[in-house]
């Protein structure tokens, strides 16, 4: 091998190899050129130097501010690496109404929840307020009953869920849970 073919060798193994490196070049400049330098840069391209392992904080921190004023939020760079610019905002909050059941949703739960019982007859109910969010006909009805377990006694006020649908006068139950998963289920409303 030439000398000429081992440095071209050498030269394209460190042009490929050395790029993760290259920020440390911009590192190195003056504050107002480097920032000069990143705003000419893609949003891409400022990602890739912001998820940049080798980037010192200066640089990060100019780059942030860039992305910031871009409006961009989160970086996926060249290094399958992720990174919040902004913390990401939250979801606005659910406005939640209450209101009592009527009679005839009452009897149509008592008797969907019924149907998942082992002793239906025994089952006591408690009542609790429909909460929902928008529309006051549909949504997840949370509440509790007592009843005989296959020994014969209580198991004490298990939670349980159902899908209400109340619409002119027609009511459709569906979905019984009852105990553990419905706790998790209706903690949102609790």
């Amino acid at each position: 091998m030439t000398a000429s073919r081992a440095y071209a060798l050498i030269t394209f193994i460190c042009l490929s190899a050395c790029v993760p490196r290259q920020g440390n070049q911009i590192d190195s400049m003056p504050a107002i050129e480097r920032m000069n330098i990143l705003e000419a840069k893609t949003d891409q391209e400022l990602c890739n130097d912001f998820t940049n392992p080798y980037s010192e904080i200066s640089t990060k921190a100019q780059v942030k501010e860039i992305l910031k004023t871009r409006n961009v939020q989160e970086c996926y760079g060249q290094y399958n690496t992720y990174a919040y610019v902004t913390e990401p905002k939250p979801p606005a909050p659910v406005k939640t109404e209450s209101r009592e059941l009527t009679e005839k949703e009452k009897s149509a739960i008592t008797v969907e929840v019924k149907n998942n019982l082992k002793d239906p007859d025994s089952a006591k109910f408690k009542w609790e307020k429909f909460i929902y969010s928008g529309d006051p006909t549909f949504g997840s009805y949370c509440g509790h009953v007592n009843a005989k377990n296959g020994f014969g006694g209580y198991t004490g006020d298990q939670m349980f869920s159902v899908l209400l649908l109340s619409k002119n006068g027609v009511i459709r139950v569906a979905d019984t849970i009852i105990g553990d998963n419905a706790i998790n289920l209706c903690a949102d409303y609790w």
